[in-house]
């Protein structure tokens, strides 16, 4: 998939300010952008998809009419969305189950990540002394943005996602979109809680 020079901007390979802003061994410089970002005014769900449809377009990718979604159950020992990620593909003729890119909020309505995959989940540690458990599959247990909430005290709201299902495009592409979708908001004066998931 080809981009125009005019969205290069958002769609580049950049490295986050400091590099490798982490939540774990001590480096508080990711919470500090989590509070800054969190003194912000929240932005309307429906503002965010008007913006993100319009990002969409201008990479040639089409228009999602419906992608605020309600209607899921949370697996509430996992915190996992269960959601159809082979219905989603089938229904957007989607080359992998994993080409969506997904947006979670919190109670107070702010933004809290922008991600993609087919992994949507509400984690949240359960008490801050287990924040650097290690995981079964992964390195850690707890993800970054599920720690940044509950460092500012605050909780995501399990009955809402947005999903934006991305066809035709390859997995180098999906990483470019994620991250092209979270710059055109920060772009756009749309707080986001973590401010740095996108960029890796």
């Amino acid at each position: 998939m080809k981009f125009s020079k005019e969205m290069d901007q958002y769609l580049v390979q950049k490295r986050p300010t400091p590099v490798g802003a982490s939540v774990h061994y001590g480096n508080l410089s990711r919470l500090a952008m989590a509070k800054a970002q969190a003194r912000l005014t929240p932005v309307p769900v429906d503002v965010i998809v008007k913006l993100i449809n319009e990002f969409l377009g201008k990479i040639d990718l089409p228009e999602v009419a419906h992608p605020i979604m309600t209607d899921f159950k949370v697996d509430q020992a996992t915190k996992n969305a269960a959601l159809d990620y082979n219905a989603i593909k089938r229904d957007n003729d989607l080359n992998a189950v994993n080409h969506i890119v997904w947006l979670k909020f919190t109670m107070d309505k702010f933004l809290g990540v922008v991600a993609s995959g087919n992994d949507c989940n509400f984690d949240i540690p359960p008490d801050p002394a287990n924040y650097n458990d290690p995981g079964r599959q992964s390195r850690w247990q707890y993800n970054t943005s599920g720690i940044l909430i509950d460092q500012l005290g605050k909780k995501w709201d399990e009955r809402l996602l947005v999903v934006f299902p991305l066809p035709g495009i390859t997995n180098k592409s999906k990483s470019a979109i994620d991250r092209g979708i979270g710059q055109y908001l920060l772009k756009h004066d749309v707080p986001i809680l973590d401010y740095y998931s996108h960029l890796f």
